[in-house]
Formats: structure tokens, sequence, C-alpha cells
């Protein structure tokens, strides 16, 4: 192969790459196909979420921005709150809803305060802050009808 037909196969090479069509990015956020198949959603909204750390120079540590889910299993009925970080995907909440009213409240209009269960005997404490209160409303109705 000459210099001049190796530069014409890289410009063919170069124009193929230029007409392939992209590739599709799968969105981190969503949920699994075996999430899909056993649980229904039944809450799914952006949200901002901050956790309270003991302790610290400013209490409320900024967790990331993401989708929020409230999901329900279809076989044993347990509800559980799900968030990942948009657009890695990171999982910032996964816990089941504890069975009492008070660990979820509105601190302000369009926030909602969460308490889970985190490690063995420890409970975190989170606000999930919406850009409307009616996003807010929502997740609290939800939650206090569900327990």
């Amino acid at each position: 192969m000459t210099a001049d037909e190796g530069s014409a196969a890289a410009t063919d090479n170069e124009a193929d790459a230029d007409t392939a069509p992209p590739e599709e990015q799968r969105d981190l956020t969503s949920l699994s196909d075996e999430e899909r198949r056993t649980e229904e959603v039944l809450f799914e909204h952006k949200a901002r979420c901050k956790k309270f750390a003991r302790g610290e120079s400013d209490p409320w540590q900024n967790k990331g921005v993401g989708i929020l889910r409230l999901l329900r299993n279809r076989d044993s009925g347990n509800v559980r709150v799900l968030m990942r970080q948009t657009p890695n995907g990171n999982i910032l909440v996964n816990a089941n809803l504890l069975k009492d009213k008070g660990m979820y409240s509105a601190p302000s209009e369009k926030q909602v305060k969460m308490v889970f269960a985190e490690r063995e005997g420890e409970l975190g404490t989170f606000v999930m802050g919406f850009g409307a209160a009616e996003r807010a409303g929502e997740l609290l109705g939800l939650v206090h009808g569900l327990i």
C-alpha cells in the first residue's frame, strides 16, 4: 500500500465513522428490568437530597440531585424510597419506609423530611427538596397514606 492509498483508506474510515449512527446513551437513573418487573412505581420526580450530619459546621450536607421514586414490591407489599443521582445513577437513598408517620414531615412547602434506618440501630435524617410544593405534598400524602 502506498502512502496515497493509506491516506485514502484513512479518509474512507473517517467518513464511515461520521455517518455511523450515534450510540444511544443509557439512562443510569432508570429502573432495572428486575425492578420494573417486581415493583410498582407510586411516585417519581426529580428532587434534591440533603442529609443531616451531627457535629458538622453545616449539618445539612448536600448529597445531590436525582430521581426520587417510591416503589411498592408486588409480592410483599413493602414500600421503599429509591433515589438515584442524575446523571451517574449513584444511589443516594435506598430504604424501606418506617411504620411511623412522625418520621415524615414537611419542614417547608417544597420539602419533605424523611427518617430511615441506616445501620443496625441508627437512623438517618434526609430532606428532599422539590421545585414545586405540589410534588412535596404529593409525596408526603402518599407516604402517610401507606403507613
